[in-house]
């Protein structure tokens, strides 16, 4: 199977605590797509070979058909993308339809590892329990449309391409152990299993188990609400 790891940054601050859909809309800022064999990038203004703060519509919906006409051979692979990156681009490329169409069929990593376990798990655990490099140093994407805006625009892009990147190390680590392992916040190494990556729509007849344990669980309906509103 042959991946591509992708990832976007947005242009508007999301205050801590704060549903990022009440901030809408977001713009972004960059993105990449990266794979075994290459990598693009996207970036505000790069049409016109300068940097912007935000991309235009014209320029996320060359992204949106990039990906689309690379779907036909690699199969895209996201960390949240379901309801974030490909929400945030329907947006931002009025190309709703199109993104609906990529995002159930894209391999989204933390959608299906949510599905079986019942709650969702950030990048950077399961990106040291497998032993992946892991963000860069000193950054998240909360400060990112921060930086884009002091322009550190090389910075933000250069963070952009490594979670793309881990990304698409963690499916092409699955395809190879069957499994994911990642790191609890009682630094705790947990595995699970995972015989083979499934798309979106694959995932749609697994039944969540038990979440009576938690305080606020969240539904399988939270993360593809948008792609049926």
């Amino acid at each position: 199977m042959k991946y591509i790891g992708w990832d976007i940054e947005i242009a508007t601050d999301i205050p801590d605590g704060t549903d990022w859909r009440q901030c809408r809309p977001l713009g972004i800022t960059c993105a990449s797509a990266v794979a075994d064999d290459f990598t693009e990038v996207w970036y505000a203004g790069k049409s016109e070979n300068t940097y912007s703060p935000k991309m235009s519509v014209v320029e996320v919906q060359q992204m949106a058909n990039f990906l689309k006409e690379k779907s036909a051979e690699y199969k895209i692979v996201t960390w949240n993308g379901l309801s974030f990156d490909f929400d945030v681009m329907a947006e931002e490329s009025q190309m709703k339809t199109e993104c609906i169409e990529l995002a159930l069929n894209h391999m989204d990593i933390m959608y299906q590892f949510f599905c079986l376990k019942g709650f969702p798990v950030g990048i950077s655990a399961v990106a040291e329990g497998c032993g992946i490099p892991g963000k860069v140093e000193g950054m998240h994407g909360d400060i990112a449309p921060l930086m884009w805006r002091n322009m550190e625009y090389e910075r933000v892009i250069e963070y952009n391409i490594q979670d793309s990147k881990m990304a698409l190390d963690i499916a092409n680590y699955i395809e190879t152990k069957k499994y994911l392992l990642w790191i609890t916040r009682k630094a705790q190494t947990k595995l699970c299993r995972l015989d083979k990556l499934m798309t979106v729509e694959e995932c749609k007849p697994i039944v969540l188990p038990d979440q009576s344990w938690m305080t606020k669980p969240l539904s399988k309906e939270d993360y593809l609400k948008w792609t049926v509103s």
